[in-house]
């Protein structure tokens, strides 16, 4: 496993890194256990990984050092001028499933920068195997 300072060594050689899709809840009602949010999931899926002993930390494997940073797209990154001369381009929260597939605690929204926000914050706490601490 992974060696670190402090923290859980990890059992298996792997390491976790999150995509969208991923922290998409599952329906409300349609048998996927439904409820919760996008944070509730991830939060759920790195619980997964501690008890399977998969690295979510900061950790040393084969001679590297795996930093995993959690993220999400914020509205200031996209500095593109808009796409003029085509018509019918639908905006983008149309057509990113992200927008429609996530759920945010209530006051958390991905228009606003604060679904990036609330998910930057989850990189301060520890996690799971490795170096034993979140941190940047």
């Amino acid at each position: 496993g992974a060696a670190g300072g402090g923290g859980a060594a990890c059992r298996v050689a792997a390491h976790r890194t999150t995509a969208p899709s991923p922290v998409w809840p599952p329906p409300s009602g349609g048998g996927g256990g439904g409820g919760g949010t996008s944070i509730d999931r991830l939060l759920e899926i790195e619980a997964t990984c501690a008890r399977l002993g998969v690295c979510t930390a900061p950790a040393l494997a084969a001679g590297a050092i795996v930093v995993p940073i959690l993220s999400w797209h914020h509205p200031s990154w996209d500095t593109e001028p808009d796409i003029s001369g085509w018509r019918g381009i639908p905006p983008v929260e149309r057509c990113l499933m992200d927008y429609h597939m996530t759920r945010w605690p209530p006051g958390v929204r991905q228009e606003d920068g604060s679904a990036a926000a609330a998910v930057d914050e989850l990189n301060d706490r520890p996690r799971a195997g490795g170096g034993g601490g979140g941190g940047r």
